[in-house]
């Protein structure tokens, strides 16, 4: 899947249930198939997708990923609010799509 259309999924995500810090996106090989981070100075979060996974891993991930963002935004840390917010994200995204 092209990062264009990553952001698209990302995009409509954030629409949806907004953040209130910016969402940065990258697509890169890596171990694993992703990782959602808070920046040191907690102004935006970064969003990694293994570029060598295949285009329904990658979208699956982001979604995951988008969870852990919510998480992040709304507490700072990784909680046990993940399970709410990665169902937040996957509703979301099932709306559109499904």
């Amino acid at each position: 899947m092209s990062k264009q259309q990553l952001r698209e999924i990302l995009d409509e995500l954030l629409t949806d249930l907004p953040l209130t810090r910016t969402v940065k996106l990258r697509v890169v090989p890596m171990r694993g198939h992703g990782a959602c981070s808070l920046s040191d100075s907690e102004r935006f979060i970064t969003i990694s997708i293994n570029a060598q996974d295949t285009a329904t891993m990658q979208q699956e991930t982001l979604i995951h990923e988008y969870g852990h963002a919510m998480e992040y935004d709304q507490t700072g840390n990784h909680s046990k609010l993940w399970g709410e917010c990665h169902s937040k994200a996957y509703t979301a995204w099932t709306k559109r799509h499904v």
